[in-house]
């Protein structure tokens, strides 16, 4: 027996909102006051109505801080995300760390521009300069690491 089911429906839409939140971008990475590797994976293309649903891939490196107000520390970024269906985006950009009071939990947020490459199978064309935001709640496991589920999303001029 085969079932037709509503892409719009709300049941449809908790379960790719379920997929997405539970393959969502977890990265655990060095403590945040100095050079860190974050590594990622994570769901693509979730709510697209015209690309597929993809598995991704994240490194990100963020250099020693460049600014340290009192909410936090910015630094440099360089990120690289590859999907499964052969979607690459190779970015720049700035990445926002602050720690909320004295507990172990934080916020994140970073802002990228870079190169984008289509893969296969996608009848869209995108372009080949992409921004790239995200946002990010997690926590410290220890004062050497941490744990984030974050949210992002590949922008052009459309």
């Amino acid at each position: 027996m085969h079932t037709v089911t509503d892409k719009n429906s709300p049941s449809t839409l908790f379960m790719q909102m379920r997929t997405a939140a539970s393959a969502a971008l977890l990265a655990v990475s060095q403590h945040a006051q100095a050079e860190e590797l974050t590594f990622g994976i994570g769901g693509s293309d979730l709510l697209d109505e015209i690309r597929r649903e993809a598995v991704a891939g994240l490194v990100e490196y963020h250099s020693d801080p460049f600014w340290n107000p009192l909410w936090g520390h910015l630094s440099w970024l360089v990120a690289l995300q590859i999907d499964t269906t052969e979607n690459v985006f190779l970015g720049v950009g700035v990445h926002g760390l602050s720690r909320l009071g004295t507990q172990n939990f934080f916020v994140e947020a970073s802002l990228s521009g870079g190169a984008y490459h289509q893969g296969n199978g996608i009848p869209k064309t995108a372009e080949n300069f992409l921004f790239r935001t995200s946002i990010g709640a997690g926590f410290y496991l220890n004062t050497n690491s941490r744990l984030s589920l974050t949210l992002d999303h590949l922008l052009n001029s459309d």
